[in-house]
C-alpha cells in the first residue's frame, strides 16, 4: 500500500544514522525509474513508525514524493525496534576503481608524513633540526619536475637520503616504546550484534593478510566474545589467526568476556 511520508514516524533508526552518498543514489536510481522494496512500517492505528527503509524514505523525499510503498504491519513501538534491529541489510557496490600503487612511493609517503608529525614533539633543537635538514634534503632529490616514471625512479634514493640522515643523528634515549597494532571492536554500540561479527570478519581478515606481508607486524587483539563468534561463524580465519598466535605476530590481551566502560579511568 501506499503511504504518505509526513505520517510516518522517522526516530527509531537502529543504525548511527543515514549516509548522504547513499541516499543520493537511491534519488537519482528512482528518478530512472528503478523499482525499490516496500518499506516496512508497525502501526497501532494511531501511530506510524518506520523500522525499515530510512534511506528510500529519505531518497523519495529528496525527489519531491510524498507517498511512499509500504509494507504495513499491525503492532508497537517497540516491535518496529525489533524488527529495525534484525533487519537484513543489502550491501549494493555502486562503483569502483582499479589502482596500482607504486609501493615504494607509499611507504616514502607513509615515512615523510611520520617524521614531519614528529617534528613538533622534538624537545631538543638541535636534534630537531637535523631532522628537519634530513626532511629537507630528501624531499629536494624527487624530479617533481619531470613525467610521472622519472618521478617515482627518483623515491629510492630520496627514501634512503632521509634515513642515512636521521641515522647519523646521535642522541641518548630516555627509554624504550613498544607499538603494537589492535582494533577496539565495541560490540553492538551503534550497530547490531550481527554488524560485530562481520566487523570482525573484515578486520581480522585484513590483519592476518597484512601478517603474511609484514612478518614483523605484530597485533594485540582483546575480548573472547570475538573470538568466540568468529570461530562460529568465520572458521578459515579463526584458524588463520591461531596460525599467527603460534607465530608469535597475534598477541591475546585482556581478561574479559566483553570489553565495559568500566576499565577507562574517567569512567
Amino acid at each position: 500500500m501506499k503511504i504518505k511520508i509526513e505520517e510516518l514516524d522517522l526516530s527509531l533508526q537502529t543504525r548511527a544514522g543515514t549516509d548522504a552518498e547513499t541516499i543520493d543514489n537511491y534519488a537519482e536510481a528512482m528518478a530512472d525509474g528503478a523499482q525499490f522494496p516496500e518499506v516496512t512500517v508497525f502501526t497501532d492505528g494511531a501511530h506510524y513508525w518506520l523500522a525499515d527503509g530510512f534511506h528510500r524514505v529519505m531518497a523519495a523525499k529528496q525527489n519531491g514524493r510524498t507517498v511512499i510503498a509500504a509494507d504495513v504491519r499491525k503492532g508497537t513501538e517497540d516491535d518496529a525496534v525489533v524488527f529495525g534491529g534484525g533487519s537484513s541489510i543489502t550491501y549494493t557496490l555502486s562503483n569502483a576503481r582499479l589502482i596500482c600503487v607504486d609501493e615504494a612511493t607509499e611507504s616514502y609517503l607513509c615515512d615523510v608524513q611520520n617524521v614531519w608529525d614528529a617534528l613538533p614533539q622534538l624537545a631538543d633543537p638541535a636534534i630537531s633540526a637535523r631532522v628537519y635538514a634530513a626532511l629537507d634534503d630528501s624531499l629536494h632529490r624527487l624530479d617533481f619536475d619531470f613525467d610521472r616514471e622519472t618521478f617515482y625512479a627518483s623515491v629510492p634514493e630520496a627514501a634512503k637520503i632521509l634515513w642515512d640522515g636521521i641515522g647519523k643523528i646521535r642522541y641518548q634515549p630516555q627509554g624504550e616504546v613498544i607499538m603494537t597494532g589492535h582494533s577496539h571492536i565495541d560490540v553492538a554500540w551503534l550497530w547490531t550484534v550481527r554488524e560485530t561479527t562481520r566487523k570482525c570478519a573484515r578486520t581480522f581478515s585484513n590483519t592476518v593478510a597484512l601478517m603474511d606481508h609484514y612478518p614483523d607486524f605484530v597485533f594485540a587483539q582483546s575480548q573472547a566474545y570475538l573470538y568466540d563468534k568468529t570461530k562460529q561463524v568465520y572458521p578459515e580465519v579463526y584458524d588463520r589467526i591461531r596460525e599467527h598466535v603460534a607465530n608469535g605476530q597475534w598477541d591475546i590481551v585482556g581478561n574479559a568476556w566483553v570489553e565495559a566502560d568500566t576499565n577507562v579511568a574517567s569512567g
